[in-house]
């Protein structure tokens, strides 16, 4: 049985830095298109299939790849740029925690 430091860094790893790619390279099609907040945000989509699938364990590449997108896409400063990534690791997680809650069928 691998110890949880070979797990971490055989799985987790390259997960969070394929999350962290996937959100910046899907942050980058609004940009591309609009100057202005976008309606519809790819990132978003990535982050909450990350948080139903690997729950807390995906969100550092979640954080990462949203402020990345923030400071090097749009120009926020640091700070700004935590913030919003702190918002965008909560948002999908909290709905993973609700999508449980609900009745079906």
């Amino acid at each position: 049985m691998p110890s949880s430091t070979q797990r971490f860094v055989t799985h987790l790893i390259p997960i969070n830095v394929l999350v962290a790619l996937g959100y910046v390279a899907l942050a980058t099609l609004p940009a591309l298109a609009l100057t202005h907040a976008s309606p519809l945000w790819p990132s978003a989509a990535l982050a909450a299939f990350a948080a139903l699938v690997w729950g807390w364990k995906a969100m550092p590449g979640v954080f990462v790849g949203a402020y990345a997108a923030n400071v090097l896409l749009f120009g926020w400063t640091p700070l700004g740029a935590i913030w919003a990534s702190v918002g965008n690791v909560l948002a999908p997680h909290a709905g993973t925690l609700g999508h449980g809650a609900i009745p079906c069928c």
